[in-house]
């Protein structure tokens, strides 16, 4: 078998991450010992994702009097939830013969099956795909659609309350054959009041082939009728952005219209990219001005076509190569409840490296970036990488989604090549966020079959899966959708698949001696609400019980090695099965075997040789770990840094008592760096030391319960939701 030159690539830097993971597990700690790289637990996705549902329903040709033997391919998927029905779902998406037609589909038993349409006409011209829908919060939809006739094309909105019978098409525009409208972008304002509330904002990609420059930049107009009339067409992008692409649209809670789109300099194929957020708070009359999202560019991916006129990503197989078209368009997402708070995500080749492929075709291989704005984008966080693959492997996730539920939770979906052994075919995959994109579940495998794009071919030989599917909430599922290629051949057809939003069970769990507004009152309720901790039972000496038989924590109670260890290897995530016996006092079936052993192994903590006051050395001459001894301050930031595989520099002095190069100096700086936990203020206990009066840790005091619990707690749940 010959290896392309990409293949090689991801070959060496496989074989580089496994020996930079097995040097990682090497490291020694003069108090720990050799330790293996850990994750803190992440919180887990809300979604149980269901069996893939075939909306396209495996027809052949819906034109089948024009091209009677072709297979519909279909791309660019719009779905909507009706809000006085959330069983009721339809969704507008386009089909690909030897042109184009906008066809619509529609459910009543929240999207397990599907009834299917296709317009074709509007006011005399041919309905020829760049479809949006949307419903009102009156239950009326809107489907927009592109149309094509001589002398003119135009685009139009119909309106629905069943999701199968339509109005007659309005025009929101109709222009000659000079110009072209398309990439539209359609969002309702669905305020129940406020001024401009019911409006419809409608957005395109303006081009033109009379004058120079050819490309406009985006435009858009409103309706505040439903759609009867429109307002008079008006630039959104900035007067030196012509080069602009792709615009996604979104209205704050406040009727603010978001516009997000794709920059690039002087229209330069491979240019970096630049994308941009507009903003409207007077119902899209004017415009604040472009702001960079994320605050600088982003780095294209891909490589060029054989033409050099686009970016595509390789698909290698069998020693043949083929190319899938893509784009850089941001996908934007309001919060539900702040209006200047605005999510993006984009295609981005910043977290690799560039790689050849297809014998000679170079460029980055592409992952999901994720930044937001709480300032309605006058300023970015830096742009996060939402795949967690390993970074710099060459495999792709590109064209994302995001979409925010009414409970805020924000949710992205990508076509994701990594579960493919060679990856060349995609999936669809998932990941989610419940605080405001600080942490990101595991990402999840959506499709069940993965798909070969080289089924999608255009007239052109380029596998063309389309530049936007769809993600929607519903009171208690998600749905995503995709193009799937398993039916037939040359037959990529509109996929969902429906989720179930697992809600949590509110915990009522509560202690006795560690009451709401109680300094470890949420750091406790947090860890014992997850099984990482307990208490126990009231009735003991000075615990009476009250009525409900509360249980006691006694937070200020010293917390033993054993304990500690239970508690941070169950906040880890940490249950792999445990075996023999590392510790002279511990054995196997006592209380704190397993946890120990688990930290023992990953070298998180360690023992005391044998042979000392009370310690003889057996048969193994087995070290102590002395399980019922107190565990101090230090210790703790110790056995919690390792665990949580913190890797930030310790930078300056902090702590008074905790001098460069002693023993708990890194864990401790790392910790009170992060936030995680504090000391205590000179002029006390402990004099004060000029210039900088550090305040102390006392690393060899012991720890109580809840100073444990806090610190725990920061650490692998910093923001908790019991």
């Amino acid at each position: 078998m010959i290896l392309s030159p990409r293949t090689i690539l991801v070959a060496t830097l496989a074989l580089f991450l496994c020996s930079a993971l097995l040097l990682a597990g090497a490291t020694t700690n003069s108090n720990a010992g050799a330790f293996a790289l850990a994750s803190p637990a992440a919180p887990a996705s809300s979604v149980t994702w269901g069996p893939d549902i075939n909306v396209g329903g495996g027809a052949q040709s819906t034109r089948p009097q024009e091209v009677p033997d072709a297979y519909v391919r279909h791309k660019n998927q719009d779905i909507s939830v009706d809000p006085t029905d959330p069983n009721h779902i339809t969704a507008a998406y386009a089909s690909v013969e030897f042109g184009s037609s906008s066809l619509f589909a529609n459910s009543t038993d929240g999207g397990l099956t599907w009834a299917r349409g296709v317009f074709t006409d509007m006011q005399g011209m041919m309905p020829s795909g760049d479809v949006n829908f949307a419903y009102g919060r009156d239950g009326v939809g809107y489907y927009t659609s592109a149309a094509l006739g001589y002398p003119n094309s135009g685009l139009f909105v119909l309106t629905t309350t069943d999701g199968l019978t339509w109005n007659s098409p309005n025009a929101v525009l109709i222009y000659g054959n000079d110009y072209s409208f398309y990439n539209t972008t359609l969002a309702i304002d669905n305020r129940p009041s406020g001024k401009y509330n019911g409006s419809l904002y409608l957005y395109w990609q303006y081009n033109n082939s009379v004058n120079e420059p050819y490309y406009e930049g985006i435009w858009g107009a409103f309706s505040r009728d439903g759609g009867a009339t429109w307002s008079t067409p008006a630039q959104v992008s900035g007067p030196d952005h012509y080069y602009s692409y792709g615009p996604d649209t979104q209205v704050a809670p406040d009727g603010s219209v978001y516009v997000a789109f794709e920059f690039r300099p002087s229209n330069v194929v491979t240019s970096t990219r630049e994308l941009y957020l507009n903003r409207s708070t007077d119902g899209g009359l004017t415009w604040g001005g472009d702001k960079m999202i994320s605050g600088a560019p982003v780095q294209y991916i891909g490589g060029l076509d054989d033409k050099g006129l686009e970016l595509t990503l390789p698909v290698e197989r069998n020693n043949s190569c083929s190319l899938i078209r893509i784009t850089q368009y941001p996908t934007i997402a309001v919060s539900p409840t702040d209006p200047n708070t605005v999510y993006a995500v984009w295609n981005d080749g910043r977290w690799d490296t560039p790689y050849l492929a297809c014998g000679d075709l170079s460029g980055y291989a592409s992952d999901i970036a994720f930044s937001k704005t709480t300032d309605a984008g006058n300023t970015w966080t830096a742009p996060a990488r939402i795949n967690d693959d390993p970074v710099g492997n060459s495999v792709d996730q590109f064209q994302p989604t995001i979409q925010v539920s009414p409970s805020g939770t924000i949710g992205v979906t990508w076509y994701d090549r990594r579960y493919d052994p060679i990856h060349a075919n995609y999936d669809l995959a998932y990941t989610e966020s419940t605080d405001g994109g600080a942490t990101w579940s595991p990402n999840q495998r959506v499709s069940d079959v993965s798909s070969n794009p080289d089924e999608l071919l255009d007239y052109k030989g380029i596998c063309d899966i389309g530049y936007r599917k769809s993600l929607v909430y519903g009171p208690d599922y998600a749905m995503a959708s995709w193009i799937d290629t398993r039916v037939a051949p040359q037959l990529g057809e509109f996929f969902v698949d429906r989720g179930t939003i697992n809600t949590p069970t509110v915990c009522t769990l509560q202690f006795e001696d560690v009451l709401p507004g109680s300094t470890f009152y949420p750091y406790v309720r947090c860890l014992a609400c997850k099984g990482i901790l307990s208490g126990y039972p009231c009735g003991g000496v000075g615990e009476p019980c009250n009525p409900t038989n509360d249980p006691y924590f006694r937070p200020n109670n010293n917390i033993t090695r054993g304990q500690i260890a239970k508690v941070v290897s169950n906040a880890a995530g940490f249950n792999e099965p445990v075996s023999g016996q590392t510790f002279e006092d511990v054995l196997p079936g006592s209380t704190f075997y397993p946890f120990i052993e688990r930290l023992a192994t990953r070298g998180v903590m360690s023992g005391y040789p044998c042979g000392g006051t009370g310690e003889p050395c057996g048969p193994n001459n087995l070290p102590y770990f002395r399980p019922h001894s107190n565990a101090t301050r230090g210790q703790i930031s110790e056995i919690v840094a390792i665990a949580a595989n913190i890797q930030d520099p310790p930078g300056t002095q902090i702590f008074e008592d905790v001098q460069p190069g002693s023993t708990f100096f890194t864990y401790t700086q790392q910790l009170a760096n992060l936030g995680v936990m504090s000391g205590y203020p000179c002029g006390n206990a402990e004099p004060c030391v000029p210039p900088g009066d550090r305040p102390y840790f006392r690393p060899h005091s012991n720890a109580t319960r809840g100073q444990t619990s806090k610190i725990v707690s920061n650490t692998f749940f910093p923001i908790c939701t019991p």
